[in-house]
């Protein structure tokens, strides 16, 4: 989100100057290194119709950003068993659910497709669910979901956001594909990154490693920016653009108005923690497995080389367990790295017995905080602003602001250049 917004920024023609706590670019789209291969510190994936934002980015950057697509299997894993849910078929021939279950299943797909987000507003995804899949099915497929990503916080979160996700993966599914099409970018996203922090030091400064510590608000404007390194002055004509987590705003805003930390103070955010790791075999013929089970200590199996293919791995197979956490109850990010594999592991030998960690050739362990928002009911009706006119030179995005759409690399690249967008025009309305 913040390298879309500064992309908008050079081309408007303005100086920038980008501050990362990271010491690389990229936030949650950044690399790393596992095994000698360059690999995502989270997996990332396009859905089918969501390509447009990434690809343009890609192209007017000069960096590539070719988008190949995949049909591939996801399955369910409750009490003991894998079950394929990706299409009709396969939940017709499954043992796992009862016959009302599958015509239930049915008619959620038929629902979901004439079901109107403005109808959700204020509504609990809960009843939603139950309503949507009946009750039995709620408890089996989405109660063990909620569960391990927004513990309590599940009884609030609201039905337009889970309704969304679901037409996300319905607009996945092709005409006549058994299984879900996804698409993934050919050369990663490193070309990108690099090509940005070029274009961005011709014509401004990145500062990496330098959290920003202290945003001073004075008189209606942001005065100065208080990094590890030294103070910025900020001048009332030079825009501010924030694109942090919403919690970690509102701890670095000083001076700011009442209003303002109080609107901040509303939204929460998850944590994450993923365990990816190359293997010479196999583990599954499915790229996504979600886990129905809230007592498992990861919500998702996800061979992502079932799309990307292995000979981006030197021809091993690379796989992320993942899950996300409320701050205050997260007990696995106390761990060691080596704790948390070994817990991970445990539990994966209970889903594929054959599964030996010998096969494992490199592994490791990505804490994120502040990884995605968790969304409470009537979420529509209090979208934080972009801007507060308490501040005036102080303008806001973050994945809070994706709602209710899925935080992808996509949509945090169309918040950014929004946000400038947004200053542009109402700079220009100012000015005339």
């Amino acid at each position: 989100m913040g390298l879309g917004a500064a992309d908008q920024l050079l081309r408007a023609g303005y100086e920038v100057i980008l501050f990362e706590a990271d010491k690389k670019l990229g936030g949650l789209a950044g690399m790393t290194i596992l095994g000698g291969f360059q690999i995502e510190k989270h997996y990332h994936f396009v859905y089918w119709g969501d390509e447009k934002n990434i690809q343009n980015f890609f192209i007017t950057n000069g960096a590539g950003g070719t988008i190949n697509w995949r049909t591939l299997k996801n399955a369910l894993w409750y009490q003991g068993k894998l079950q394929s849910i990706d299409n009709p078929v396969a939940i017709l021939l499954s043992s796992m659910f009862k016959v009302t279950d599958k015509i239930n299943f049915i008619k959620a797909f038929f629902k979901i497709h004439l079901t109107k987000k403005k109808d959700l507003a204020g509504i609990r995804a809960i009843d939603w669910l139950k309503k949507t899949f009946s009750s039995r099915l709620y408890h089996i497929l989405w109660e063990p979901l909620l569960n391990m990503k927004f513990q309590e916080d599940k009884e609030t979160l609201a039905a337009d956001w889970i309704f969304t996700r679901l037409k996300y993966h319905t607009a996945s599914k092709r005409p006549f594909n058994f299984g879900l099409t996804f698409g993934f970018i050919t050369d990663t996203y490193q070309p990108l990154f690099e090509k940005i922090t070029e274009r961005i030091t011709q014509q401004g400064r990145v500062h990496t490693g330098t959290p920003v510590k202290r945003i001073q608000i004075e008189n209606g404007y942001v005065t100065a920016i208080k990094t590890p390194t030294g103070l910025c002055v900020v001048e009332p004509t030079e825009p501010v653009l924030s694109c942090v987590p919403l919690p970690i705003l509102s701890q670095i805003l000083s001076g700011a108005p009442q209003a303002v930390s109080k609107m901040l103070a509303l939204y929460q955010m998850l944590d994450v923690i993923d365990i990816c790791f190359l293997a010479d075999r196999s583990i599954s013929p499915y790229f996504w497995i979600n886990i129905g089970d809230d007592q498992a200590p990861f919500t998702v199996v996800i061979e992502f080389s079932r799309l990307t293919g292995t000979e981006r791995f030197g021809g091993k197979h690379l796989i992320y367990l993942s899950r996300y956490h409320k701050k205050t109850n997260n007990e696995q990010a106390e761990r060691s790295d080596e704790a948390i594999k070994d817990i991970y592991f445990q539990y994966l030998k209970k889903i594929f017995p054959c599964f030996n960690e010998k096969s494992v050739i490199a592994w490791q362990v990505t804490k994120s905080q502040n990884a995605a928002p968790s969304f409470f009911e009537d979420y529509i009706h209090n979208l934080p602003p972009r801007h507060f006119s308490e501040i005036e030179n102080l303008y806001i995005g973050s994945a809070s602001h994706i709602y209710p759409l899925d935080r992808g690399t996509g949509n945090s690249i169309r918040i950014g250049a929004d946000l400038v967008q947004r200053y542009i025009q109402e700079t220009t309305v100012r000015n005339q």
